[in-house]
């Protein structure tokens, strides 16, 4: 399964590189529920394509999901900063959490 994991890995190291805009940017994120998500299905997926001996799709895959940790961390402090900044309204605070 050589050119499968080399066609995996390539692949995957360009949705890699399509995530520094998002990594880079001090305000811009997407919603916590959708960086959570990601992180954790590419997290069980790097599991996944390991078990199938695809070992540089694997690490490419680990790659994604730990940058997708680190968007959901990003958020996190994110909203954690709006919250301390006491939001004139309850509805304000919640449209931060969703990413309105």
């Amino acid at each position: 399964m050589l050119w499968q994991d080399f066609a995996i890995a390539g692949s995957q190291c360009i949705l890699a590189l399509s995530l520094i805009p998002i990594l880079k940017s001090k305000t811009e994120k997407p919603p916590l529920s959708t960086a959570f998500l990601n992180a954790s299905i590419v997290s069980f997926l790097t599991v996944v394509v390991g078990t199938l001996g695809l070992w540089i799709a694997m690490v490419t895959a680990g790659v994604i999901a730990a940058l997708w940790w680190v968007i959901f961390v990003q958020k996190l402090a994110l909203v954690r900063s709006a919250a301390a900044r006491q939001p004139e309204s309850p509805l304000e605070l919640v449209g931060d959490l969703i990413g309105d």
